[in-house]
């Protein structure tokens, strides 16, 4: 399927809509032809092609299209490969997949194509009936049809998958219901298109035309057009009464007011209806969906069902060959679908590109437009809490969302989330789904005088210590008053690694932890984003280990993420050609840390390698803080300029680095290092910090000796205070990777995987976005097989892993889908000599072990256990 693939990839995502005419042009494309010089200039871009197979895959592309209904045959003939119709829904047929590329194909394609234009084209190849429509439509993806993984989906009555790393703004079909809104309300005077500026995919700047390339607005302007007028024909609305087209010209600006109305006209046709089960009116949010409104209109799925009618309705007639779809009107479903792609692709990640950032993008833009419009709003939750949920069967599901900044506006709005599920008042609630609270990382802005490090998001956090002591007594109040089970279960931390460690969030975590305890507040969990992008793997290794020490996190805690642990070392050091590039800070902290940890845990280093280190490590520590010191002291003794006392007591604090002492100078680094958990603050207000009680996390236990030590007291105040110190270690250098290095670092993450097993600390996993943002190139390279390999090895390691999807609406992927994604890589896998590396057998027992591992890892109480818990009625 991959020609397929290659063929459906150009003709609906890289030929520009204004090269598809509507009528009959001998220059132009059009639904079943498309122009030479335009494809092969596409084609171009495709891997490993030269420009005489690019030729033979337009001259086969020509073929299909004249051999089907054009674009839309094509269409139906992939969609039937891999979908089928039974039992009243659409089903996946897995049973071959793995002996073929087939499924791996599919889901590029779905990933940069979504599904629902293969699902509306196999519908309406079937034709089914008013009352069946309704229920595919509302199908977020097609079941799994596969009698191997009906136990381990949860099917006849088996337990169901745990989803415990999922991020709730994020799992919402993203791009289909912003699409739905903008279609809905082009005409309105928001300012959605003055801000949001084009993440323009490499591939397809390819055409020196490109710089008269119609701009988002105008071309989401002409689809809305193209959109009414096709719902007006298939709804056989009479000609004198269609609004006036323009088959001629494009519509533009001119034309929105009246393309408004015409809209506002239509949707206002779909009257309010009072659902019973939400307890409120159901407002009509696409007039596309009128025919179906009567039996869509309590469906959770109702906010996105009409663009999906829309794409059956055109399919339908074309397939049909209904009359009044003409020539022209296949043509104009032909550029619209070509602009649905192209403001798909700015929302949800279809680029090949990897690294957090690049995602960060797409997240970033998950409610740009129906940000204006709280009536879409709130479907969000609806979409994720009631949809995604019955239509897979999910044992626990663990939401995650930013807190308000109150304790009390973030529960009302979890209260607020619940009633749109359609739970609300004293019913309870439950284990079945709950909430995560996540902060996200900020990167520091700058260097301030007498502020530490990342200061702002630092006190930001020193907030969030009041308000979720706060919300954990609102909750307990609930719980001993009304019988309400917590609906907060947990605290994560979010967003991007790089330039926010996790020192940052150490306080919070330590002062949290030591009030729930306190206070009997036992459903209280812990994970950490952590080890999912880093710019060297050591960095994310020490990422690993700040974050179990300055965090502290107890037992049962888990991992976001956590890919350093797996990666292959090999593999990563040739893919960045033996050299790192990183700030001297970065390094001489990486490598403190991989002498300090190695010494602590038995690790035994080469001891030419050593010496490298340690050569490397002392000429960084001159670099950043020993030259600074003879600086400082010429600067004194050269200046009769006073300083102001605050700043000259930080700026002489280097020079109490002793470099004298019986330790080398590595080993006292490290041991300041281990300061990094505590709050920097303190080391301006005392000269030597104690440990009590008043500081409730700010000072971490068991490090009392290095704050005794005043040279590493020292570094710890100079690494946060002191101006020349941050500038200096900003600086960059590179470090060349040895392969005694390598083999070191794998080491490392032997001993971190042991340390957190022996911890019981878990690694929530996630496919398709490890996939995606992670520097690996195949499914079975995913670091989880690693973590944990009973089963699929002899020897392996026992970690506690569970897959989950992360941000499912961004990667086109869901928890089932997840599953059969390792599933089939792993069946699909081949040994140096070619055979299969696992059996079905080892790989869905393998599975079966990793959904328990989910069951385990989630964040559940049990009732028997709480505080009150003979409050609570059975």
């Amino acid at each position: 399927m991959d020609i397929e693939k290659a063929v459906l990839e150009i003709l609906l995502r890289k030929i520009r809509y204004e090269r598809v005419s509507i009528h009959f042009s001998d220059t132009l494309s059009d639904y079943r032809d498309v122009s030479k010089r335009c494809f092969l200039q596409a084609a171009r871009n495709l891997a490993d092609s030269t420009e005489d197979e690019n030729e033979q895959l337009y001259n086969w592309a020509r073929e299909a299209l004249e051999r089907q209904e054009g674009i839309y045959g094509c269409i139906l003939e992939v969609a039937q490969k891999i979908l089928k119709i039974k039992g009243g829904y659409i089903c996946y047929d897995i049973r071959n997949w793995s002996e073929d590329s087939q499924f791996l194909h599919w889901k590029e394609i779905s990933s940069s194509l979504g599904q629902d234009i293969f699902m509306a084209a196999i519908l309406a190849n079937n034709n089914p009936g008013k009352e069946e429509i309704s229920t595919y439509l509302c199908m977020p993806f097609p079941k799994i049809d596969f009698e191997d993984f009906d136990k381990l989906l949860g099917k006849d009555g088996h337990v169901g998958l745990a989803e415990n790393h999922f991020h709730l703004k994020g799992s919402f079909p993203v791009f289909m219901l912003n699409w739905t809104c903008l279609m809905n309300h082009i005409g309105d005077g928001n300012d959605f298109f003055h801000r949001f500026k084009e993440y323009r995919e490499v591939e397809i700047l390819i055409e020196h035309e490109d710089m008269n390339r119609n701009d988002i607005f105008y071309s989401s302007i002409c689809a809305a057009a193209y959109r009414l007028h096709l719902y007006e024909i298939y709804s056989g609305v009479p000609q004198e009464l269609q609004m006036p087209f323009l088959y001629d010209r494009d519509i533009d600006e001119v034309d929105l007011r009246v393309l408004q109305d015409r809209i506002e006209y239509y949707r206002g046709q779909l009257e309010e209806k009072w659902d019973y089960a939400k307890g409120q009116r159901e407002k009509g949010l696409d007039y596309a969906l009128a025919e179906l409104w009567d039996v869509c209109y309590d469906k959770s799925e109702v906010s996105i069902v009409g663009e999906r009618y829309f794409l059956y309705r055109c399919f339908n007639a074309i397939f049909e060959k209904d009359t009044r779809f003409r020539y022209e009107e296949k043509n104009l479903f032909y550029k619209y679908l070509l602009i649905f792609f192209r403001i798909r692709s700015e929302m949800v990640q279809t680029n090949p590109m990897r690294g957090f950032k690049n995602f960060q993008i797409y997240q970033d833009r998950k409610e740009d437009i129906i940000d204006y419009y709280p009536e879409y709003q709130k479907h969000v939750i609806r979409l994720v809490g009631c949809s995604l949920r019955r239509w897979q069967n999910i044992s626990t599901l663990e939401m995650r969302l930013s807190p308000k900044t109150t304790a009390d506006e973030t529960i009302s709005r979890i209260k607020e989330f619940d009633r749109d599920i359609g739970k609300s008042g004293s019913e309870e609630l439950g284990n079945d789904y709950f909430y995560v609270l996540h902060f996200p990382k900020e990167k520091e802005t700058g260097i301030v005088e007498l502020k530490p490090r990342n200061y702002i998001l630092r006190e930001k956090m020193a907030k969030q210590i009041e308000e979720q002591k706060r919300l954990i007594d609102l909750e307990m109040n609930d719980l001993k008053y009304w019988g309400r089970i917590p609906r907060v279960r947990g605290y994560d931390t979010c967003s991007g690694e790089i330039g926010c460690r996790p020192e940052v969030f150490a306080q919070f975590y330590r002062a949290i932890q030591a009030y729930a305890k306190r206070n009997q507040a036992n459903w209280v969990h812990w994970t950490y984003h952590v080890g999912e992008d880093f710019l060297d793997l050591t960095d994310g290794l020490r990422a690993i280990d700040e974050t179990i020490h300055f965090c502290e996190l107890p037992q049962n805690s888990r991992l976001g993420h956590g890919m350093a642990l797996g990666i292959n070392a090999k593999k990563y050091y040739k893919m960045k050609n033996y050299k790192i590039l990183l700030s001297r800070q970065d390094l001489m902290d990486n490598i403190a840390w991989v002498l300090g940890f190695s010494s602590e845990h038995g690790i035994v280093i080469p001891a030419d390698l050593s010496g490298y280190l340690k050569k490397y490590f002392s000429k960084l520590l001159k670099n950043v803080y020993v030259d600074n010191v003879k600086e400082y002291k010429k600067e004194e003794s050269d200046s009769g300029v006073d300083q102001e006392q605050a700043i000259a007591q930080v700026a002489a604090t280097i020079v109490s680095i002793d470099l004298s002492e019986e330790k080398e100078e590595w080993q006292l680094y490290y041991d300041a290092w281990k300061l990094r958990g505590d709050r920097p603050e303190l080391y301006l207000e005392y000269e030597q910090p104690e440990m009590s009680d008043i500081y409730d996390g700010a000072l971490r236990g068991g490090i009392e000796e290095a704050r005794k030590n005043k040279t590493c007291r020292a570094y710890y105040k100079s690494y946060h205070f002191s101006n020349s110190v941050r500038e200096k270690g900003a600086i960059l250098e590179i470090l060349d990777i040895r392969d005694d290095y390598i083999e070191l670092v794998q080491k490392l993450q032997e001993e971190l995987m042991g340390i957190l097993t022996v911890k019981q600390i878990g690694i929530e996993c996630n496919p398709t976005s490890n996939f995606k943002i992670g520097p690996f190139n195949r499914f079975e390279q995913h670091p989880m097989l690693r973590m944990y390999g009973k089963n699929l090895y002899k020897y392996s390691n026992r970690m506690n892993i569970s897959i989950n999807t992360d941000d499912m609406g961004i990667f086109q992927t869901s928890l089932e889908m997840e599953y059969v994604t390792m599933y089939v890589a792993l069946l699909k896998s081949k040994d140096e000599n070619g055979k299969a590396r696992y059996t079905k057998e080892a790989v869905l027992k393998w599975l079966d072990d990793v959904k328990a591992f989910g069951h385990i890892q989630a964040f559940t109480v049990d009732k028997r256990n709480l505080p009150y818990a003979p409050s609570i009625e059975s």
